[in-house]
């Protein structure tokens, strides 16, 4: 990064899994409000990276949200 904001890097990062991008951030939910994230439909058991430094602090299903990894 050349320090210029996570924004700055919109599309130059690769996936943190191999898998489908199954819905986007912002799309339209069938059920009403946006996607608040990015899904990916990955194989069970596939390695997840993080797309930047940082730390897991949290991996785990948290109601309201769904499945939920906080780095």
């Amino acid at each position: 990064s050349d320090g210029s904001g996570f924004g700055s890097m919109k599309g130059k990062l690769k996936l943190p899994v191999k898998g489908e991008v199954v819905a986007s951030f912002g799309a339209r939910r069938a059920d009403g409000p946006n996607w608040k994230g990015l899904f990916i439909k990955a194989s069970e058991g596939a390695e997840v990276r993080a797309i930047a430094a940082g730390e897991i602090i949290f991996a785990d299903w948290m109601r309201g949200f769904g499945n939920l990894l906080v780095v």
